[in-house]
């Protein structure tokens, strides 16, 4: 008979996770290590092997299966939370580095007081000395634009976000500025963690994963997984994740104590901007997919037959739904036959270090149709995210 002292809920759940010195062997991840998940009953899945054989026996009977190799994956969600300070990894950012993503933490303002631009467009701003002359170093970077001259004459103001970056300083912007930046423009760029698509190998880790479920343990080592971002207009934005590793142990322990008090709630989605080449889109949902491919290649030298998960491919795109608008507003399939790639942007978020942002500098329209909601048409658009590494698409929390 259950009693409430040996029945299992599905509520006591807790899921560690720690970057692996060595992939494959355990990083031993503690109560520190802890991150506050969504995860269903099932969130392990251990695919059993079991090979069975044409054995000849005297009789109908097959011949008994034989327990071979497992492989391990483990799903369960994020809510993507920021950080406490400016310029600190999330809570997520950890899953990210399993996941084929760099992370890059700035953690003071880029000049560390504002100074001029040197000159500027509705569209551009090229930034004076105190930003350094490194092509795409502040890609995908908050930039905080005030008037120098105190709104007397001239100068711009305003938050934009930083698509593009030369070596000549010049920033593209992802909004549309308004008066034009110019020489009574101020600019400084804020403390965020970033987060990028990388083929740089030693950038891709790979995790511990401890999964607690009341009083089981399971141990999962070699994670890499697939993140799918969902971003739902007035709702909370959420990290979908999948990973594959190998299967350790599944054990009795008890949950660890942690304490996620100090968690704030994380940003929603309104308030803020969608923009698909700086003009409005009023969406509903966006998503964001890696199409991340992880593979568990066979090793006789693994315990269960199958190494580490290993990304070998990836396919970045964005789904996303805009009302339907005029052809002089927004021609998608114009886009879409000519095959022009477009910034894609959007972000939320009030609070310092609780605020999140996407830009795709280069999305191109692979796909397109009509749709209705609630009797207004929409647009459903799959945007391919373009270049190498996407050409950097970012997410950037600030």
């Amino acid at each position: 008979m259950s009693t409430q002292s040996t029945a299992l809920f599905t509520r006591k759940g807790i899921v560690l996770a720690k970057v692996e010195t060595t992939d494959g062997t355990d990083a031993g991840p503690t109560a520190s290590d802890a991150i506050r998940v969504e995860m269903g009953a099932n969130p392990v899945s251990i695919d059993f092997g079991m090979e069975t054989t044409t054995e000849v026996s005297g009789s109908y009977d097959d011949s008994d299966s034989i327990p071979t190799g497992a492989k391990a994956t483990i799903t369960f969600s994020v809510l993507m939370r920021g950080a406490a300070t400016p310029g600190e990894a999330p809570p997520w950012g950890v899953l990210l580095k399993a996941c084929g993503f760099s992370e890059t933490l700035t953690t003071t303002a880029v000049p560390s007081v504002a100074e001029a631009c040197a000159s500027g467009t509705t569209t551009s701003a090229t930034l004076d000395t105190g930003a350094t002359g490194t092509a795409q170093l502040y890609r995908g970077m908050p930039i905080q634009f005030t008037d120098g001259n105190g709104g007397t004459a001239g100068g711009s103001s305003g938050l934009s976000f930083i698509a593009d970056y030369t070596s000549g300083r010049v920033a593209m912007l992802t909004d549309i500025m308004s008066p034009a930046i110019d020489v009574e423009t101020d600019y400084q760029i804020l403390p965020n963690a970033r987060y990028a698509p990388t083929s740089l190998d030693s950038d891709i880790k790979a995790l511990t994963l401890y999964v607690y479920q009341s009083g089981v343990l399971w141990k999962l080592t070699g994670c890499r997984g697939e993140p799918t971002f969902k971003f739902p207009s007035g709702k909370v934005p959420r990290i979908e994740f999948k990973f594959m590793g190998i299967f350790q142990a599944r054990i009795d322990a008890a949950l660890p104590a942690v304490d996620f008090s100090t968690l704030s709630d994380p940003p929603i989605f309104r308030g803020g901007r969608s923009l698909i080449n700086r003009a409005v889109a009023a969406t509903s949902d966006i998503t964001l997919q890696t199409g991340n491919r992880i593979v568990q290649p066979g090793d006789p030298n693994a315990a269960e037959g199958f190494g580490v998960g290993l990304l070998t491919g990836r396919k970045l795109s964005l789904e996303m739904d805009p009302l339907t608008t005029l052809v002089a507003t927004r021609d998608t399939i114009g886009d879409l036959r000519s095959g022009t790639t477009r910034i894609v942007h959007f972000r939320m978020g009030t609070t310092a270090g609780n605020r999140i942002a996407v830009t795709v500098p280069a999305g191109k329209a692979v796909n397109r149709g009509d749709s209705e909601q609630e009797g207004v048409l929409r647009e459903t658009i799959t945007i391919q995210c373009s270049g190498k590494d996407a050409a950097a698409v970012q997410i950037t929390v600030y």
